[in-house]
C-alpha cells in the first residue's frame, strides 16, 4: 500500500513567534497550518482579520487583534471562525520528549544537572559530549515521530494487515494484486 501524496494546490504556513531555542532558554513548539488554493474562500478569515487592524504589526494572535475580534458582531465572528474551521493545523510539542530524554540522563549519571553538565561539556569541546547531545537529539528526535499520528496509523494497520474497505490514508488494493510497489 502507498501513502498517497498530498494536495498539490495545498498551501502550509508556519507559525514562527513560538519560542525560537536559538535565541530563548528552551524548545521552540512548530505550528503548521495548511490552506487550498484552489478555494480561495478559505483564506477569507485571514484577510478580515487584516482588516480589522491595518495598523498593526505582528501576529494576529496578539491581545490587540483578539480584543478586535472580541468586539466584532457574532455574525462577522462566526464567519471567521467558519473559515478558520477549515484549516489544517498540526502542532508539535518537543517539551514532554525532551524532558523524558533528560530524565533518562539523569538517571543514567545520578546527577539532577546531568543536562547542564553535558552542555557545559559540549561548549568545554570535552571528547565525546557534541556526539552523546547529537545522539540524545536524534533520540528526541525519533521519540516525537514515534509517537506522532502518522506512525502510529501506519503501525495500527500493519498489526489489522490488509483491509477489504477504503482506508483514507492508503491506496486500496486488491488481494489478488501482488505486484511489487
Amino acid at each position: 500500500m502507498i501513502i498517497r501524496p498530498g494536495n498539490p494546490d495545498a498551501v502550509s504556513f508556519n507559525d514562527d513567534t513560538s519560542l525560537d531555542g536559538r535565541v530563548n532558554r528552551g524548545p521552540k513548539i512548530f505550528v503548521n497550518a495548511q490552506v487550498f488554493r484552489e478555494n480561495p474562500v478559505e483564506l477569507e478569515w485571514f484577510f478580515r482579520l487584516l482588516l480589522l487592524c491595518p495598523n498593526i504589526a505582528g501576529e494576529l494572535k496578539s491581545d490587540v487583534v483578539w480584543s478586535q475580534f472580541g468586539a466584532l458582531r457574532s455574525v462577522d465572528r462566526e464567519l471567521i471562525w467558519s473559515g478558520l474551521a477549515k484549516v489544517r493545523i498540526h502542532i508539535v510539542d518537543p517539551r514532554p520528549h525532551v524532558q523524558r530524554v533528560n530524565d533518562i540522563l539523569r538517571k543514567a549519571w545520578h546527577r539532577n544537572d546531568a543536562p547542564e553538565l553535558l552542555a557545559r561539556m559540549s561548549a568545554e569541546g570535552v571528547f565525546g559530549a557534541n556526539k552523546l547531545r547529537a545522539k540524545l537529539v536524534k533520540f528526541t528526535a525519533d521519540s516525537i515521530l514515534m509517537d506522532s499520528t502518522a506512525v502510529r496509523v501506519h503501525q495500527l494497520s500493519r498489526a489489522l494487515g490488509p483491509f477489504s474497505w477504503p482506508h483514507p490514508f492508503f491506496e486500496s488494493r486488491s488481494s489478488t494484486d501482488n505486484d511489487p510497489i
